[in-house]
C-alpha cells in the first residue's frame, strides 16, 4: 500500500507528537529578568527612566551588547555602570557675575579690579 505525500507527512507529525507527549517533561530553569538582555525601552521601563535617557546613557558609555545594527542592554552591567556613574563627582556650573556690580568699595580697599571676558 502506497501512502500519499500529504498523508505520510501527517502520519509522521502525529508520531512525533505522541513521542513528545510520552517523553518525561524536562523542567526548564526560568531565566530571571536580570539574566537576559533587554531592548532599550524594556530596560527603561524596568529602571523607571525614559527611553531617551537610556539612549543618552548609551552615548555616554553605558555597556551594551551589539546585535546586528542595534544593541541589547545587559541589566546587571548597566545597573552597575549607573551606580558607578552616580558616585563620580559632578562639576559645578560657574556662577555668572552681573556686569552692574559696584566695585568702588573693593577699589577703595586696595584690590585691583580685573575685567573678565565679555
Amino acid at each position: 500500500m502506497r501512502l500519499q505525500t500529504g498523508t505520510l507527512a501527517a502520519t509522521l507529525r502525529a508520531k512525533a507528537k505522541r513521542q513528545r507527549l510520552a517523553a518525561p517533561a524536562q523542567e526548564s530553569v526560568p531565566r530571571l529578568e536580570v539574566d537576559r538582555h533587554m531592548a532599550r525601552l524594556e530596560y527603561a521601563s524596568r529602571s523607571g527612566i525614559s527611553g531617551a535617557t537610556v539612549t543618552r546613557y548609551v552615548d555616554e558609555g553605558m555597556p551594551v551588547v551589539p546585535v546586528g545594527t542595534t544593541y541589547r542592554i545587559e541589566p546587571r552591567a548597566a545597573d552597575a555602570w549607573r551606580v558607578a556613574r552616580s558616585k563620580s563627582p559632578t562639576k559645578a556650573k560657574p556662577k555668572r557675575i552681573a556686569d552692574d556690580v559696584d566695585v568702588s568699595s573693593a577699589a577703595a580697599a586696595g584690590l585691583r579690579v580685573v575685567r573678565g571676558p565679555a
